[in-house]
């Protein structure tokens, strides 16, 4: 079982940090952060805000 929910952690990973470098393109200026799966924006006064308006978690179409 440690197996599977280290692999769906590396999973989750991946997905957040293709999801951070999409936000970095789209949101020029905006610094984007992975935090333990969770895509994280600061700068331009969005310090720490972690997305989570369904319709902007994806802006690159990543996530089906």
């Amino acid at each position: 079982m440690r197996t599977l929910e280290r692999r769906a952690a590396r999973v989750v990973e991946a997905r957040a940090g293709e999801l951070a470098a999409a936000y970095g393109q789209v949101l020029p200026g905006v610094r984007v952060e992975v935090e333990g799966g969770d895509v994280v924006l600061s700068g331009r006064g969005l310090a720490g805000r972690v997305l989570d308006e369904p319709a902007l978690r994806d802006p690159a179409g990543l996530v089906r």
